[in-house]
């Protein structure tokens, strides 16, 4: 359902969307507004001052991991959910600790971790923050889904936030507080560490090449003086969203991706058949390095994509940072690629804008290049020790 919610409701409330139902209204002009938009840089705002505030040097990793945490929980639940520092610290720390549990059952066969499973210490944390995110969802979501439903004919306000788009979707079990409050544990899993993660990647790689800062900042500055911040403004920042796929292609969060077992044979052109129960994967960080497919692939080129978007007529947008493709792997391929990427492309870009305009960014001094990506097994992850020194500006 989540994954449903993703593709459908928050994508669409990205672009300009009406907070009302209409069938009263001869206009919709007078409804409009840039849904997320908005509430995004508000927050990111928000924990950019409360987090970094003065002249600091910070560890990138954990800061981002707060500010994204942040930002996504305003699409979550508004501002109570957002400025709710317990929530804020399940949110940020969940995905890692399921990864621990996760890695901790690996070794045993399936039938018996159920009987492991709760002698962990790990499954305890687990349950806190369970516990923490039906103490700030489950009230909510009751008296939503306690409400009438909308009467056709009749206008009636509508929340802009995940806790309302989950009890429109849910239907059957899934009409349950406590189902919906997992899912929005499962939505912090997926919403905040690889957010964060690419993040701290284009910081890291803005600090290692500083040549970029000042166009960025010029073009952040132009658009957003122009247009504020809306969702056209956050789409017109081509540069931008040109670094950012630039460093995702350098820096992959996985070395493979799009993992599947066979559940049918599978024929192809040449004969060949992959037989029921093969593995199959794609190497996402081969293809981002395929000479064939980028001229001096292990160069990084933050006007790569902007480039070729200013150069082509037609399907420019193959280019933009949340397009996927068989040449960009990196948030999957086709019904299976990730749902909220466009979530992610904004909220990321909306962090990445307000530092550009209010802070001076660099590796601390006598630092210049960018810290080694740590792998482990098929994961990729940027160095989380790496501190940062944000520097308000004048302006």
């Amino acid at each position: 359902m989540h994954i449903e919610v993703c593709k459908e409701q928050l994508t669409r409330n990205l672009r300009n969307y009406p907070i009302f139902h209409l069938q009263n209204f001869s206009s919709m002009t007078d409804f409009l507004e840039d849904a997320l938009i908005g509430p995004l840089n508000e927050e990111a705002s928000h924990w950019l001052s409360q987090r970094i505030g003065e002249k600091a040097e910070v560890t990138a990793y954990e800061t981002m991991v707060r500010i994204i945490a942040g930002t996504a929980s305003r699409m979550l639940g508004g501002t109570r959910v957002s400025r709710d520092l317990e929530w804020l610290e399940t949110a940020a720390h969940y995905s890692m600790d399921v990864v621990t549990v996760a890695m901790q059952l690996r070794p045993y066969p399936a039938f018996v971790r159920p009987f492991i499973a709760p002698w962990l210490d790990g499954i305890k944390v687990l349950d806190r923050h369970l516990k923490v995110a039906m103490r700030v969802f489950k009230d909510e979501f009751d008296h939503r889904l306690a409400l009438e439903p909308p009467v056709k004919g009749k206008a009636q306000e509508k929340r802009i936030d995940m806790i309302q788009w989950m009890t429109e979707s849910a239907r059957g079990s899934d009409r349950n507080a406590d189902v919906l409050c997992h899912n929005m544990l499962f939505m912090s899993l997926a919403a905040v560490h690889t957010s964060s993660a690419t993040l701290v990647h284009v910081l890291f790689d803005l600090c290692a090449a500083p040549q970029y800062m000042q166009g960025l900042r010029e073009e952040v500055e132009r658009v957003i003086g122009e247009q504020g911040f809306t969702l056209a403004a956050i789409n017109s920042l081509k540069k931008l969203d040109s670094f950012m796929k630039e460093s995702q292609r350098m820096n992959q969060t996985v070395l493979m991706t799009f993992n599947r077992r066979v559940a049918k044979p599978i024929k192809f052109t040449d004969g060949a058949t992959l037989p029921v129960g093969t593995y199959i994967t794609m190497p996402s960080d081969s293809v981002a390095h395929d000479p064939d497919i980028y001229e001096n692939p292990h160069q990084f080129d933050g006007l790569r994509f902007y480039d070729k978007r200013m150069s082509v007529k037609t399907e420019a947008y193959r280019h933009q940072f949340a397009t996927t493709g068989p040449e960009s792997l990196a948030f999957g391929q086709g019904k299976t690629a990730c749902p909220g990427r466009f979530f992610a492309a904004s909220q990321i870009k909306m962090v990445l804008a307000n530092i550009l305009i209010n802070y001076d960014v660099s590796f601390p001094p006598g630092q210049t290049e960018r810290p080694k990506n740590i792998h482990k097994g098929g994961l990729v992850m940027a160095d989380r020790s790496q501190k940062l020194v944000f520097t308000p500006r004048k302006r």
